[in-house]
């Protein structure tokens, strides 16, 4: 678990040390590699941290030093619910924010198409992003609308 934690954080501190040499995406194979590793990673990560505390809660139930009934503490029922509601009121908002942002971006995106409507008829299908805000298509070599710009509206 320590050794999964501290290689991805090797990870996110080789990505910040190419960002703020090449101010660019790291270009290395072996990069993208770990990266992709990195989500399978953090849920083994997870997953042996909740079996070390688990594990570890009460060791000495498990060479019977003392009876489950013994180590059980005696905690009100009520005192439970009052923390299983707080629990759910926490995840209602997170979920609150998460949708308030989704739903921001969604209207960003969808006044930026609005702006650049006229420019992208002229585009064959499946030739921009199906999400997002499409980027304006950049004049070819005679002049006319060709091929689509990979910045976005902003100029980032």
């Amino acid at each position: 678990m320590v050794t999964i934690g501290s290689l991805l954080i090797l990870l996110a501190l080789w990505y910040a040390w190419s960002w703020w040499r090449h101010r660019d995406n790291p270009r290395s194979r072996w990069f993208y590699r770990c990266a992709a590793l990195a989500g399978a990673a953090c849920l083994v990560t997870v997953e042996c941290g909740w079996i070390t505390t688990e594990v570890g809660r009460q060791p000495w139930i498990v060479y019977n030093h003392m009876r489950v009934s013994e180590a059980v503490t005696d905690t009100r029922a009520s005192s439970l619910w009052t923390m299983l509601g707080l629990v759910i009121v926490v995840y209602v908002m997170v979920f609150g924010a998460f949708l308030a942002v989704i739903l921001k971006m969604r209207t960003r995106w969808r006044i930026a198409d609005e702006g650049s409507a006229a420019a992208r008829t002229a585009l064959p299908p499946e030739t921009d992003t199906p999400y997002g805000p499409r980027s304006a298509p950049e004049p070819t070599a005679a002049g006319a609308p060709g091929g689509v710009s990979d910045r976005t509206p902003g100029g980032e």
